[in-house]
C-alpha cells in the first residue's frame, strides 16, 4: 500500500523490474537481509524452482505485503532496490511518486443503513475515519465515502476509486449477504459471491476488504482472491467494536505505516482497550504457494 502498493508495483512493471535486477535467490535473500528479515523468515521464503524470476518475485512481494516481515513493507522495499540502482527509471518514478502522493492509501468506505433495520453508528465511524485522515502520519490516508450505499453504485464507486481499501460498513447476514440500500430506504441484499465478481473486475486484485458487519469473516473464503485479505467478525459485531476496530486498525496503516496484517492486530488491540471481546474476529489471507 502507500506508494508501492501491491497494485501499482503489478501496474508499473516492478516485478519484471525486480527480476532483472535481482535474479537469484542468493540476491533477494542478501536485499531482505538488508531491510532486517530474520534468519527464520528468510528459510520460509519460496524457492524459485522452475519459475519466471518475474514470479517468483511477484510472490515475494504479496508476502512482504501480507505482513511476512515485521521490520518493513514494500515501500521500504523498492526504496531499498533504487538506492542500489538509482538509475533504474521504474523504481525511480515510484519512489519519486510515492514522496510527492504523501505514500497515499486510499480507502473506500462503503455505508449502507437501510431504514428498515436497525440504525447503526455510520456517522461516528466516518467521523473516526475523518480524524485519522487529518493527522500526520507514515502514509496519506485518503477517505472516499458513499453514506448511503445502494446496490447500483457498487460497481460505479470501486471502478472509480481504485482502492487499495474497501470498507463495508453496514449489516451483515449468517447466509452470507451485505445489505445495502434501496431507493426508498429498504435493504438490498448482495451476496458476497456478487460482491467477489464486482471486485474481479478490476485491474487487480483488491489488497485489502474490511468487513465491518456481523458475520463478515464467516465468509471470507469466499471473497480471497478477489481480495488479497479479509477482515471481520465470525459473529455479531457491535457498533462500538466496530468504531474501535476501524479507530485501531487504520491509525496503524496510516500514521504507524503498518501492513495490513499488523494494522488487524492494532484493530483488536484498540477493541482490547476499550473492552470489547475479540475472541471471533478474524484476519484471512490468500495462502502462498511454497512448492
Amino acid at each position: 500500500m502507500g506508494g508501492a502498493s501491491f497494485a501499482t508495483l503489478q501496474q508499473k512493471g516492478v516485478f519484471s523490474e525486480l527480476a532483472i535486477l535481482f535474479p537469484s535467490e542468493a540476491e533477494v535473500r542478501e536485499l531482505l537481509a538488508g531491510l532486517g528479515a530474520e534468519r527464520g523468515d528468510l528459510v520460509r521464503l519460496p524457492t524459485v524452482g522452475n519459475m519466471p524470476p518475474s514470479l517468483y518475485w511477484r510472490r515475494i512481494c504479496e508476502l512482504i505485503d501480507n505482513g511476512m516481515f515485521a521490520g518493513f513493507g514494500l515501500d521500504e522495499l523498492v526504496a531499498a532496490a533504487h538506492q542500489r540502482f538509482p538509475g533504474n527509471q521504474v523504481l525511480r518514478e515510484l519512489t519519486d511518486g510515492a514522496s510527492a502522493a504523501g505514500r497515499e492509501l486510499a480507502v473506500l468506505c462503503l455505508q449502507a443503513g437501510p431504514t428498515t433495520l436497525n440504525q447503526l453508528q455510520l456517522r461516528q465511524e466516518h467521523a473516526v475515519l475523518r480524524q485519522i485522515a487529518a493527522r500526520r502520519g507514515q502514509r496519506l490516508l485518503t477517505v472516499k465515502t458513499n453514506p448511503a450505499t445502494r446496490r447500483d453504485d457498487i460497481m460505479a464507486e470501486i471502478l472509480a476509486a481504485r482502492p487499495d481499501v474497501v470498507h463495508f460498513a453496514g449489516h451483515g447476514t449468517s447466509d452470507g449477504k451485505l445489505l445495502f440500500e434501496e431507493g426508498r430506504g429498504q435493504a438490498g441484499p448482495v451476496t458476497v459471491d456478487a460482491l467477489a465478481s464486482v471486485l474481479r473486475v478490476l485491474p487487480a486484485s483488491l489488497p485489502c476488504l474490511v468487513l465491518g458487519s456481523c458475520f463478515g469473516a464467516s465468509y471470507a473464503g469466499r471473497l480471497l482472491g478477489a481480495a488479497r485479505s479479509v477482515a471481520g467478525s465470525m459473529t455479531a459485531l457491535p457498533d462500538p467494536a466496530a468504531i474501535e476496530f476501524t479507530r485501531g486498525f487504520y491509525t496503524a496503516l496510516a500514521i504507524g505505516g503498518t501492513s495490513v496484517a499488523k494494522a488487524f492486530d492494532a484493530g483488536l488491540a484498540q477493541m482490547q482497550v476499550h473492552g470489547h471481546d475479540t475472541t471471533d474476529m478474524r484476519f484471512e489471507h490468500v495462502p502462498e504457494d511454497h512448492t
